[in-house]
């Protein structure tokens, strides 16, 4: 028997500048399809994001939505989605 297996393709996509309101709530989507199904990992300044206050994250099979809430303070900052589907071992 042999595996099938497909580097994580997605949309392309270019940087996007995405603005909003001090303490509103801003989702972003990220999709990826791949044999097998790639994960999607979210980074901030090359750190994998965790559920936090700030972050939020909902994982379905190929897509991930990053919900953001934001301070009352203005700031930037620099989201990375990343996939990945290389074969596990169980």
């Amino acid at each position: 028997m042999s595996l099938h297996t497909d580097s994580p393709r997605f949309p392309a996509t270019h940087a996007v500048e995405v603005y909003a309101w001090a303490g509103s709530v801003r989702n972003i989507t990220c999709i990826a399809s791949g044999v097998p199904t790639p994960d999607i990992y979210w980074m901030i300044n090359d750190v994998f994001l965790q559920n936090n206050h700030t972050f939020h994250i909902f994982n379905e099979e190929g897509i991930s939505r990053l919900q953001v809430a934001t301070s009352n303070t203005r700031s930037r900052i620099d989201l990375c989605c990343r996939r990945d589907n290389e074969t596990k071992q169980h």
